[in-house]
């Protein structure tokens, strides 16, 4: 069975995107310590492995993607984020129900699935509801019933719900999302007791701007349990 290899995911994004500036070199840490965690814990299977190196090549091409159109139209950077509201709470504890409660003001600006999934190139006002990368991670969500049978009816999952803030920082591959998905302790340790926060936040806003860029609200609204942890370098970003 094929090991996991950071250096041949960041290879295989490399040749699938045909770019290699992953902006800030931070990502590196954090994506090293999950593969090392993934191989002497997971107990992955080969399915498994497979999805695992799908995904991590996934965010690696993405932050690619969004670092080169950034180096595109550098304007991006200096684009507002307004202070957004930021929803945090112990998970099960309703959460998720406020953050779809809040997103039907059409003055609310969330991050939806299909958008953090496929973010490139940014979404556009005329053809928010109409993109084509809609369907297509519904489709790919129509699978989680495959490998997960039943998961959809605890907690509901489509590419027009709001996505949460875990699977942005992945992109600096310092995330929670990580840990709830594999069995990664060592990673966690590292994530929970001794990583810096900071420059995944740092990617959280460029990654809004981002989105923003071609599709406005009046304000963000977002949302994470895992933000509990790191309340601090999310303020200060």
């Amino acid at each position: 069975m094929k090991t996991l290899d950071a250096g041949r995911l960041v290879e295989q994004a490399c040749t699938q995107t045909g770019l290699s500036d992953f902006g800030e070199e931070t990502w590196q840490d954090g994506l090293e310590r999950l593969v090392d965690s993934l191989r002497a814990e997971a107990r992955c299977n080969e399915l498994g492995t497979a999805i695992v190196e799908g995904e991590l090549t996934g965010y690696l091409g993405d932050r690619l993607r969004i670092v080169a159109d950034r180096h595109a139209h550098p304007q991006r950077a200096d684009a507002d984020v307004v202070p957004p509201i930021v929803i945090v709470g112990q998970g099960r504890t309703g959460t998720t129900i406020l953050y779809d409660l809040l997103a039907q003001d059409p003055a609310t600006r969330v991050p939806r699935t299909w958008e953090v999934d496929r973010p490139c190139p940014p979404p556009e006002t005329a053809t928010y509801d109409t993109d084509p990368r809609i369907a297509e991670v519904d489709a790919t969500l129509d699978g989680v019933d495959l490998v997960l049978p039943g998961f959809r009816a605890m907690h509901p999952m489509g590419a027009r719900l709001a996505q949460e803030c875990v699977r942005i920082t992945a992109g600096d591959f310092r995330s929670m999302i990580f840990p709830t998905q594999y069995r990664v302790p060592s990673y966690a340790r590292w994530l929970l007791r001794e990583a810096d926060m900071r420059p995944a936040y740092r990617w959280h806003r460029v990654f809004l701007q981002h989105l923003q860029s071609h599709h406005r609200g009046e304000r963000w609204v977002l949302k994470s349990p895992g933000h509990i942890w790191c309340l601090d370098a999310l303020l200060a970003e």
